[in-house]
């Protein structure tokens, strides 16, 4: 009788932490990432033009006029030539000082500028589709933790009612059925603050423009930059060292501050997630992802100054 009249008392609690399992296991409905959206909706031209070593008989003829730093950033640009030109036309206009020859000075300067306008313009659209990617992982490392906060309120407080529930039901009883409801409150409490302390939710994220994955490689060539940017990028000539390239720093930057190397185990699957097109996220890993994000747009933003650079020294009259 009195039995029956305890299993009755505990069903209950039986039930209340079966629903706040399933509650908390069962799939939520999570946000869409729209990864698309963050790409170029016109790719990048990566074939034409490639980096090539200039002639030194081309960079002496131009050191006169440029920088060395100077011509390695129009060489990045394709610009050589062109600034081979319209320094040409200019030493025919001391002779030649007709409107006519000033057009064509004109019309050389011009084709150079547009050209840097479009370096510029690709500088500045990769730093924005990085700002995307970066805001798009951060936003979803905060929903994740979030969820996981919520989720560890919800089972805490499971916790402590089951913890009580069984305190109180022990003290109502006596005998044997007093231990069994001790022991079923505490277990039931100890599962569910363990549960709470193990919670780490995951979220499909998807990335198959994967602009973290030519740095962390460095290829030759790169798929997912402009040329021009990524010669900066690649280049030894253009980090302040000189000694490796900018992607080569970032790279070495990831692997000191986030412990990104391949020989552990461990990190070496991260690697694989973050330099994959995609996978299965926490709310860490996407924050890791986003501050990645974050410091190789910063590297892609200095790049304007070099080119702000060259351009003073195209407009200034030597």
């Amino acid at each position: 009788m009195h039995s029956n009249s305890f299993k009755e008392r505990l069903w209950p609690v039986t039930i209340l932490l079966i629903s706040v399992l399933l509650y908390q296991c069962s799939p939520r409905q999570l946000p869409d990432s729209h990864f698309a959206a963050c790409y170029p909706n016109h790719p990048y031209d990566t074939v034409s033009y490639q980096w090539n070593d200039p002639p030194d008989s081309l960079i002496k003829l131009l050191s006169k006029k440029y920088t060395n730093y100077g011509l390695m950033v129009a060489n990045s640009a394709d610009l050589l030539i062109p600034l081979c030109d319209y320094e040409h036309e200019k030493m025919r206009l001391q002779d030649d000082p007709s409107a006519l020859q000033r057009v064509k000075v004109l019309e050389k300067k011009e084709r150079i500028v547009n050209r840097i306008s479009l370096f510029r313009a690709q500088v500045a659209g990769v730093a924005a589709e990085l700002d995307c990617e970066g805001e798009r992982a951060d936003q979803l490392s905060t929903y994740l933790s979030k969820m996981e906060s919520t989720q560890t309120k919800n089972l805490t407080v499971a916790s402590i009612v089951s913890g009580a529930v069984g305190g109180v039901a022990a003290a109502l009883l006596s005998g044997n059925q007093s231990k069994d409801a001790a022991i079923a409150g505490g277990i039931g409490s100890a599962v569910l603050g363990l549960i709470s302390l193990s919670s780490n939710k995951k979220i499909t994220f998807k990335h198959p423009r994967n602009l973290l994955r030519d740095v962390w490689f460095i290829p030759l060539r790169s798929k997912n930059y402009p040329p021009m940017v990524w010669n900066m990028l690649s280049r030894t000539m253009f980090s302040n060292s000189g000694e490796f390239s900018v992607a080569y720093y970032a790279r070495k930057s990831w692997q000191s501050y986030w412990e990104l190397k391949p020989s552990d185990k461990k990190s070496a699957k991260k690697v694989k997630l973050l330099m994959s097109e995609g996978g299965s996220y926490s709310a860490n890993e996407l924050k890791l992802r986003a501050n990645m994000i974050n410091q190789l747009q910063a590297a892609v933003k200095l790049i304007d100054e070099d080119v702000q650079g060259l351009l003073s020294e195209i407009s200034s009259e030597k």
